[in-house]
């Protein structure tokens, strides 16, 4: 298995504009999840837009290697990154969850990789129990491939596993020529008592949750609120 983390991210969020860049305690956002990732596996680029030029020249002053692709359009994107790199399989993440568990990382992606997986979430809807934050998806090239050609909606090229996650037994059921399970697939729920409250959320994704993350790094030794340039 050829793996490669590739990190969803662009400054133009609507939300909060630029938060990716943003520091808390010293550190733009995206570093935290790109230093996490690096913790297991050298292979790991931030998937921007293309034309995304303030995000483009971060990666570049601060030596993490970065690929340009669709900006609506994820499925492509990630697909169009996993071809380039060669990679049998990739993991998504995205940059507005600074503070994804290590631990849980590597769980998915050694799980995944012993199975083989085609698909492997622990962010299925209605059966999560991972807090938001700590999502880690995983997909094979093949996978990736098919939703290239099945998915038209708009909303779903966007976010990539929507149409699997609503089509789950269908794809779970389909069958190659030879009448074998076409796909692998994997839901990661977890038994862990500090993971067992999937209403808390440690994404970023207003001005109020990235304030109330500055205050909580704060507390353990810093405060830095300003956009970074060079981290």
């Amino acid at each position: 298995m050829s793996l490669w983390v590739g990190i969803q991210a662009r400054t133009a969020s609507t939300r909060l504009p630029g938060k990716v860049l943003k520091c808390v305690g010293g550190t733009p956002l995206i570093r935290y999840l790109v230093d996490t990732a690096r913790g297991l596996t050298p292979n790991v680029v931030v998937l921007i837009p293309v034309g995304d030029e303030k995000l483009k020249v971060y990666c570049r002053d601060n030596n993490i290697p970065c690929f340009e692709g669709s900006e609506n359009d994820l499925i492509r994107r990630y697909l169009s990154f996993a071809k380039t790199y060669g990679a049998s399989h990739v993991v998504r993440l995205t940059a507005d969850c600074p503070f994804l568990d290590i631990a849980e990382l590597s769980y998915m992606i050694s799980t995944c990789s012993q199975v083989n997986a085609d698909i492997g979430t622990n962010a299925l809807a209605g059966m999560r129990t991972i807090i938001d934050g700590n999502d880690v998806e995983v997909f094979s090239t093949r996978f990736l491939q098919y939703l290239n050609e099945k998915v038209t909606e708009d909303v779903d090229r966007e976010h990539v596993g929507s149409y699997a996650y609503r089509n789950w037994q269908d794809i779970c059921e389909e069958r190659d020529e030879r009448g074998r399970t076409k796909w692998v697939t994997l839901i990661r729920q977890s038994i862990w008592p500090h993971y067992a409250a999937p209403r808390s959320k440690t994404s970023i994704d207003t001005e109020e949750e990235y304030i109330a993350a500055c205050k909580i790094v704060a507390g353990q030794g810093g405060q830095d609120d300003t956009v970074a340039k060079k981290g």
